[in-house]
């Protein structure tokens, strides 16, 4: 009920926030480097990306201040038959890391700086809150309690199992579109092997030492020691492990981009759950110069290429599942507590997200080839939600 009423609260917000980041940015505001100007669009498609972001942490994970306790006030605005209006506060991210670098957007500043609102219309709430799960998730969140912390103490558990059926389906067909794109690349030394690397976007865009496992969220929250590996686009099983470990990373950790390349400089293309880039778009999107790979000469079918961009999601519908709890690991079912700040259950809904995804990849029919990118192997090798001798376990060890 709480998990998939949130959800729905949460796509509620997908239309506003185009309107208003896309009405407000039609010209950009004083201070916006001049250079980029003629980006316009892209800049306002990474602003409203990130602006999702924004919503879907504290519209999950509430705080003590009325810009962070956005479940509330759109359940009062119902009630009070007005519209609803929400406040957008981009420094509040101090407990959690991604929103400290999603900050040096200067659009997301200006934002939060002019104390811009974004307003749903009643009537639309009404259609919200006629969802009796988001009408009970309104009130059973707040019922006779206020928040007393700015660490998200809240008691109502968010069940990633609620939800997985709504993107699974779609994880296998971009899987199988992504497989077709990475071995249909007309190589002209086949001798070498294809490099995937992942990136982290932040506000500023594209940096070259902005990766997994180095001065991000994911290397102090997630303990990443490496970000890439090879593969040899001729062999199927390694094109199975580049798409498994894509697939795996972009979806669920947010900001991640995977980027592809021919040998270690040249860029074929960059790929995360919502779109594709080319060398050229993260260079043009990015306020620093760092971000320099060169472009690849190899031939992409377009065809592919095109299928797999129309199968990916839409910006704003993958919720931070990182702040959702993770099942304990006896099989019951009961979800642990889950504090935004808490390293280890964090690390624990990492493992059970990849147990998920494990299972779906084996009912597909394809053996386990994740390239595990963490220390110890803890989301594969060392999952503690993997049992011995189970379907699994023995793929692990088999692939």
């Amino acid at each position: 009920m709480v998990t998939k009423g949130r959800y729905e609260m949460l796509k509620a917000l997908m239309p506003i926030v185009n309107t208003v980041v896309k009405q407000t940015f039609v010209f950009y505001p004083p201070g916006f480097p001049a250079s980029q100007y003629q980006y316009h669009d892209k800049w306002n498609e990474r602003t409203i990306r990130q602006v999702f972001e924004f919503f879907s942490i504290y519209l999950l994970r509430e705080n003590k201040f009325k810009w962070g306790q956005i479940v509330r006030t759109m359940r009062d605005a119902f009630i009070g038959g007005t519209d609803c209006h929400l406040d957008f506060h981009a420094a509040g991210g101090s407990n959690v890391p991604r929103m400290q670098t999603i900050a040096s957007n200067p659009l997301i500043s200006y934002l939060s700086d002019n104390k811009m609102q974004f307003t749903i219309p009643y009537e639309q709430l009404r259609s919200l809150f006629s969802d009796m799960n988001v009408l009970l998730t309104s009130l059973y969140t707040f019922e006779g309690r206020e928040i007393s912390s700015s660490r998200f103490s809240n008691d109502y558990r968010l069940d990633f199992d609620a939800l997985w059926g709504e993107f699974d389906g779609k994880l296998r067909t971009i899987y199988t579109n992504l497989y077709k794109v990475l071995s249909s690349i007309e190589r002209k030394d086949k001798s070498k092997p294809f490099h995937v690397k992942f990136y982290t976007e932040s506000g500023l865009g594209f940096q070259l030492d902005s990766k997994l496992d180095k001065g991000t969220y994911t290397a102090t929250s997630l303990d990443f020691v490496n970000s890439e590996f090879k593969f040899d686009p001729s062999r199927p099983d390694e094109v199975h492990r580049a798409v498994q470990s894509i697939v795996l990373y972009t979806f669920f950790l947010p900001g991640t981009v995977a980027c592809v390349y021919e040998d270690y400089r040249n860029m074929i293309f960059g790929l995360d759950m919502t779109q594709t880039y080319t060398p050229e778009e993260m260079r043009e999107v990015s306020l620093t110069s760092r971000f320099k790979s060169p472009s690849s000469k190899l031939f992409v079918p377009q065809d592919d290429f095109a299928a797999l961009k129309n199968s990916l999601f839409k910006p704003g519908e993958i919720p931070w599942f990182l702040l959702f709890n993770p099942p304990k690991t006896d099989g019951s079912g009961e979800l642990l507590p889950h504090l935004v700040t808490d390293k280890k259950m964090r690390k624990q809904m990492f493992q059970y997200y990849v147990f998920k995804y494990m299972k779906s990849v084996i009912e597909e029919g394809h053996g386990l080839h994740i390239e595990d990118l963490t220390v110890n192997q803890y989301i594969t090798m060392n999952n503690i939600y993997v049992n011995p001798y189970t379907i699994i376990w023995d793929a692990l060890r088999r692939d």
